[in-house]
């Protein structure tokens, strides 16, 4: 079955219906607290395998030729999707790196932060906020 409009075909059905939570952080390779950040958000995939959360990178301003290379170095295990004209990164006001957005299963922002720092407390306050959003 497909969803229609005045004869033509629009879209088919979700085929997984199950809402996730989402986990963004807008990065760059030359971008040093970035690099501090992503390990952790690594950690935190794999502590929440299995649940109705996803986990992305986007890429700011680079080319994906210059990203991959650095994924692969970096044995990044995480979604990597690219921004290399900025579109996405301008309309989430990413206008500085690390950039973490948590959106909840009903598309709800429910962080937005800028930097990185504390790792004990970032990995405390993104271990409770994702926990609370994944049993919702």
């Amino acid at each position: 079955m497909c969803i229609r409009d005045s004869g033509g075909t629009l879209r088919k059905p979700w085929i997984n219906k199950e809402k996730k939570a989402v986990v963004i952080s807008f990065f760059a390779t030359w971008c040093a607290p970035c690099k501090k950040e992503i390990p952790y958000l690594m950690q935190l995939k794999d502590e929440f395998a299995g649940q109705p959360v996803e986990f992305l990178l986007i890429d700011v301003g680079e080319e994906k030729e210059k990203v991959e290379p650095y994924i692969q170095q970096e044995n990044i295990n995480l979604t990597v999707l690219y921004d290399q004209y900025q579109v996405v990164s301008k309309k989430y006001g990413a206008t500085s790196l690390p950039r973490l957005v948590v959106i909840s299963k009903e598309g709800m922002v429910k962080k937005y932060q800028k930097g990185f720092e504390d790792p004990d407390i970032f990995m405390k306050d993104m271990e409770d906020l994702i926990g609370e959003l994944v049993v919702k």
